[in-house]
C-alpha cells in the first residue's frame, strides 16, 4: 500500500476533518513504543505492518494519529496517555525493548501496575546504575536525550588508583575516542586513596560508554559508575529497582531546560573548527592540482600564480638567470 492510495483512502471518508496533523508511520510507531525509527523501517519493509487492514509497504506513508488504524504483527496500537517515569536501574538490568537473551529489562520493572508501551531515555550499560528516564512520549525523548539540546547528567564514579590532577584536567578538556574527541566534562574529585578515587562526573553529551572508555584511556579503570542526576532530578526517595511517576512540573522543567540551547561544548567547537580546517586544505590541495590559485582571506580574486620560468636548452642555463658553475663548459687543460 503506498501513499497515494492510502491519500485515495481518506478522501473516500466525506472529508472529514482531523485535529491533529498526520505523522510519518515509522514515528508513529516509535512514539507508541514498538522500536526505535530504524527498527520499525524495517518492520514496514517486512510487510509487518498495516494501516487501516492494509498492509504497508512504502517508508514515506503518513497516518492520522486520530483516524487511522494501525496494526503490528495483528496488535492494534491504541492511542494511548502520555506517561512519564523516574526508574532507578539496578545493576545487571538492561536497557532495551528488544529480544534480552534472558537478562531482566528495564521497562519490566514497571510492570504489572504500568500497561502502557514504554521505553527507556537513552540507556545506561548493564554494569552501571542509577537514574534513567522511561515514556512513551517520543517527542519528549527526543528532546531530552538529544546532544544539541544538553541536559545534564551527573554520575558517581569510583575509578582504580589515586587519579591526579593531571588526568582530572585532560578528561575536563575532552579524550580522543575512536570516533572523535569527547566535548569534555565537568568533574569534582570527592576522595582520593591509595587504591581507589571518588568522582562526580557531569555530561551533556552521551556516547557509548562514554565515561569507562574516557577513564580507561587515562589509566584509571572504573569499579562503579551510578547515575545520580538527570537535570533537576536526583535520586532521592527511590531505592534500586524502584520508580516514581513525574510530576507534570518536572516534565516542564526538562522541556524549558532542554529548549533553552546553551553554546556548544568547547569539545564540539574543537571538533568543528579541526573539521572545516580539514575542508580547507583539502579544497586548497584540490585547486593546487586545478592549477588554480587559493582565494584570499578578504574573499577577493583567486591570486594569479606566478610564471614559471622558461625552460633551459639542454645542457645550458635557463634564460632568466646567470650561468651557474655546473653550467659552464669545462676549462681546457693547460
Amino acid at each position: 500500500m503506498t501513499e497515494r492510495e492510502l491519500s485515495a483512502a481518506d478522501d473516500e471518508r466525506d472529508g472529514e476533518e482531523h485535529a491533529l496533523p498526520k505523522v510519518r508511520l515509522n514515528k508513529y510507531l516509535a512514539d507508541h513504543g514498538v522500536a526505535s525509527r530504524r527498527a520499525c523501517d524495517e518492520l514496514i519493509s517486512e510487510g509487518r505492518v498495516r494501516v487501516n487492514g492494509r498492509v504497508v509497504s512504502d517508508l514515506g506513508v503518513k497516518v492520522d494519529p486520530a483516524a487511522d488504524e494501525v496494526q503490528v504483527d495483528d496488535d492494534v496500537l491504541a492511542v494511548e496517555p502520555k506517561v512519564y517515569f523516574l526508574l532507578y536501574k539496578p545493576k545487571g538490568v538492561v536497557c532495551t525493548n528488544g529480544v534480552s537473551h534472558g537478562r531482566p529489562r528495564a521497562i519490566d520493572l514497571l510492570k504489572p501496575r504500568v500497561q502502557e508501551r514504554v521505553y527507556c531515555v537513552g540507556r545506561l550499560d548493564e554494569d552501571s546504575e542509577g537514574l534513567i528516564v522511561v515514556t512513551n512520549d517520543g517527542a519528549f525523548a527526543q528532546r531530552i536525550s538529544h546532544p544539541r539540546h544538553q541536559v545534564p547528567k551527573t554520575y558517581h564514579l569510583k575509578v582504580q588508583g589515586n587519579i591526579d590532577g593531571a588526568a582530572v584536567e585532560r578528561a575536563q578538556r575532552g579524550i580522543h575516542l575512536a570516533e572523535g574527541r569527547t566535548a569534555g566534562a565537568k568533574i569534582k574529585v570527592l576522595r582520593r586513596g591509595a587504591t581507589s578515587s571518588n568522582l562526580l562526573v557531569t555530561l551533556r553529551e552521551g556516547r557509548n560508554r562514554e565515561i569507562r572508555r574516557v577513564f580507561a584511556r587515562l589509566g584509571h579503570q572504573v569499579k562503579s559508575l551510578v547515575r545520580v542526576r538527570i537535570g533537576t532530578l536526583t535520586t532521592t526517595g527511590l531505592r534500586r529497582g524502584g520508580y516514581r511517576p513525574l510530576r507534570k512540573s518536572e516534565v516542564r522543567e526538562l522541556l524549558e531546560s532542554s529548549a533553552q540551547e546553551s553554546a556548544p561544548p568547547p569539545g564540539l567547537v574543537r571538533r568543528k573548527q579541526k573539521q572545516e580546517q580539514a575542508e580547507r586544505k583539502r579544497r586548497a590541495f584540490e585547486g593546487k592540482r586545478r592549477g588554480v590559485g587559493l582565494p584570499q582571506a578578504g574573499g577577493g580574486a583567486e591570486a594569479p600564480r606566478a610564471p614559471r620560468r622558461k625552460a633551459a636548452a639542454k645542457g645550458g642555463a635557463p634564460a632568466d638567470r646567470p650561468p651557474r658553475a655546473k653550467d659552464r663548459p669545462p676549462r681546457r687543460p693547460r
